[in-house]
């Protein structure tokens, strides 16, 4: 089973790997953060905030499209039949399920861990080093993993909502949750009614809020490895959770 798990997986993150497109979207995502630092004029000398801040926003909407890979991929190969040698053995949709899962988390680590070290790049290159400086960049680092577990967690939600919907629907059905989980923070200071309302919710679905550390950089908040610790966990909690229930549902499923 594990056998599988890890072809699986080393095939679906070596096919994206290969793709030259990746890396012109990676290097256009690093000109974008770069050329934010010609904002300074037009946000008032707050023009680190707004650098930092763009370049986390850069990040986690690349980590929302990489997690939708998942549901496409999955589709494709089903439809063409391409991953029958997997799924016909014993455990082998468990293995497909999973292999799939790690797959793809791999690709967004990739994908943020390249993004990650082009910001730091372009932070030490242009007039805002002092980012790199009084633990910015940690800090930095920080939300750049709380962003790539994000990605895991909604990589898992792609999978599970894929059980059930379509490809267009799946993907409208992430990004929906997706708002949702970065707005349940707001949306709990609502009336009281509703505030109940939201709250359990959000205790039931993965708060993404608890994995955007934006503010608390921008406003110097201090973050600690705790608050990472936290996020992490959090996150693969969430994250095994929704995999486990659809390779239990795929393993029942009727594919054919």
């Amino acid at each position: 089973m594990l056998g599988d798990i890890k072809t699986v997986a080393q095939g679906t993150f070596d096919r994206y790997f290969k793709m030259k497109e990746l890396y012109v979207i990676l290097i256009l995502c690093i000109l974008n953060i770069a050329a934010l630092s010609r904002y300074d004029v037009l946000t008032l000398n707050m023009g680190k905030e707004f650098m930092i801040d763009g370049a986390l926003a850069i990040l986690t909407v690349v980590a929302l499209i990489t997690s939708m890979a998942v549901i496409f991929e999955k589709s494709r190969e089903l439809r063409e039949k391409t991953a029958h040698f997997i799924i016909t053995k014993p455990y082998g949709r468990s293995s497909y399920i999973w292999g799939k899962f790690i797959g793809i988390s791999f690709l967004a680590i990739f994908n943020m861990a390249i993004l990650t070290a082009g910001a730091l790049i372009v932070f030490k290159l242009t007039s805002y080093e002092n980012v790199m400086a009084n633990n910015l960049a940690t800090e930095f680092i920080y939300a750049a993993l709380l962003i790539t577990a994000e990605a895991i967690v909604l990589t898992a939600l792609g999978l599970f909502f894929s059980m059930f919907l379509s490809d267009t629907i799946t993907a409208l059905m992430v990004l929906v949750f997706f708002i949702l989980g970065h707005s349940f923070y707001i949306l709990e200071k609502m009336s009281s009614e509703s505030s109940k309302i939201f709250g359990w919710v959000s205790d039931i679905l993965p708060n993404l809020h608890n994995l955007d550390l934006k503010s608390a950089i921008t406003d110097n908040i201090t973050i600690t490895q705790d608050v990472l610790g936290y996020g992490l966990l959090y996150a693969v909690l969430y994250a095994v959770a929704f995999v486990a229930a659809s390779s239990m549902i795929f393993s029942r499923k009727d594919i054919s």
